[in-house]
């Protein structure tokens, strides 16, 4: 099966998730030249300039792309064109739509993209550490099913994350990914413990029936790659983050 890059080809373009080639899709996560993608408190950009040149470049109509309020929880929301003037709470979207495109920020956390090709079902999801153990990875799942997806044949990727090198975590937190996840997304250095966030997401994914073959992951850690916001690495005042869009043209 054809799949696009997962790579960055030069210092002038955005990340592309490897993902399977279907036509009409439009998939991409913004990088730090392409500004703030984030949202306020209400849901209104920070940047809407940078985030419709963003939407542009990658082939997304800056109008039809749905932006989320993101809470790190569960909840998907199944959205139509009918959304684009709502203010989701959600940490997860899926869509059949054509010419809708779905997005989430991030600055540390995963976004993760969700393909379905034979019914052109896509979805993303915000995949921190919370949204990671409150199940919004099967949350997104669950709802591509309810659509008609076959679990078999839906393919993810694991977008830019921060990584195991630097995602330090205290003693309660690593408990529970212990408790959920097991003993391997876990390690010690130097007496601190730090999670693989890109492990357990693989985990996950594979818990909630995605085939192994069909889970590609990005190598880039965001606190390592300076093209990339990280919230650990630049601080949480002044947040900064990046943006990841999939659709349906």
């Amino acid at each position: 099966m054809k799949f696009l890059e997962n790579s960055l080809v030069d210092s002038n373009t955005f990340i592309k998730p490897q993902l399977p080639f279907m036509p009409g899709l439009v998939a991409g996560v913004s990088l730090r030249q392409h500004g703030n993608m984030r949202l306020g408190p209400n849901g209104a950009p920070i940047d809407s300039i940078a985030r419709a040149c963003f939407a542009l470049e990658i082939g997304a109509s800056p109008e039809r792309v749905v932006c989320p309020i993101l809470v790190h929880g569960n909840e998907v929301a199944r959205v139509s064109g009918s959304d684009l003037e709502n203010a989701l709470e959600v940490d997860g979207l899926v869509t059949d739509e054509p010419g809708l495109f779905l997005s989430v920020t991030a600055a540390d956390c995963a976004p993760v993209f969700f393909i379905d090709t034979e019914k052109r079902i896509v979805g993303i999801a915000h995949a921190g550490w919370r949204g990671l153990l409150r199940g919004v990875i099967q949350s997104v799942v669950n709802e591509m099913k309810a659509m008609g997806s076959d679990t078999g044949k839906i393919h993810a990727f694991v977008g830019p994350v921060i990584g195991v090198c630097h995602f330090e975590v205290g003693m309660q937190v690593a408990e529970q990914f212990r408790v959920h996840l097991g003993t391997d997304v876990l390690s010690r250095r130097e007496g601190k413990i730090f999670v693989d966030l890109k492990k357990s997401a693989q985990r996950l994914l594979g818990r909630a029936g995605v085939s192994p073959g069909n889970i590609k992951t990005s190598e880039i850690c965001t606190f390592c790659d300076e093209r990339c916001f990280s919230s650990r690495r630049d601080g949480a005042d002044g947040l900064q983050t990046m943006m990841g869009i999939i659709g349906i043209e």
